[in-house]
């Protein structure tokens, strides 16, 4: 289920006013991430409101493991400042853990901002997991567990995530992250915001 643009603006806003400057370096083009890009409706609704607040442009990269996706992507966004990349997320490589693979390409990650899937459907051993670097997951974990924790890894320090996921962080199967955003990050926001924000 892809973002709306109503949720889209509201977090990308969310986000921003929460943002201080030092975080960037305004002699540089900055860079956002969305690893579950979807449609890019989140990274559009940052690029613009970063625009306008900044005038400045940004660096989006978006990722995604459907082909079509990313090809209609390619074509929508012509704009040279867009990026995207056809690949598992999770796990993108046999060789490399997955922050290892991502560090390579990825450099100096000031923003992460996503709808990661909502699944505890199994896609991954446990075996593929621990291999590919990932400790938070525990019992019938839900993806965007991973996802949350890719992406802690990437941003640099004092960087900004933002993430839209399900009320099932607040359960006893995701302790392990809970603790870990407590201990690893300060949390400006939590917004519950009810069930009727997706169509259907």
């Amino acid at each position: 289920v892809y973002t709306p643009d109503a949720l889209a603006n509201f977090t990308v806003k969310l986000l921003l006013s929460e943002t201080t400057p030092d975080i960037f370096d305004f002699n540089q083009v900055a860079t956002v991430l969305d690893p579950a890009c979807g449609q890019g409706i989140l990274l559009k609704a940052f690029s613009n409101e970063f625009s306008l607040r900044y005038s400045q442009t940004i660096h989006s990269i978006g990722i995604d493991v459907e082909n079509a996706v990313i090809d209609n992507n390619k074509k929508r966004f012509v704009d040279n400042t867009y990026q995207f990349i056809c690949k598992n997320t999770i796990i993108p490589s046999e060789k490399l853990t997955a922050f290892n693979y991502w560090k390579r390409q990825i450099k100096d990650l000031p923003f992460v901002i996503a709808n990661p899937p909502w699944s505890s459907e199994k896609v991954f051993t446990k075996s593929e997991l621990s291999q590919a670097g990932y400790e938070l997951y525990t019992g019938q974990y839900d993806s965007y567990v991973l996802f949350i924790e890719l992406c802690l890894k990437l941003t640099k320090r004092g960087g900004m995530l933002a993430f839209i996921i399900p009320d099932s962080l607040f359960s006893g199967e995701t302790k392990k992250l809970r603790e870990h955003l407590l201990k690893n990050t300060q949390i400006k926001v939590i917004a519950r915001l009810g069930e009727k924000l997706f169509p259907n």
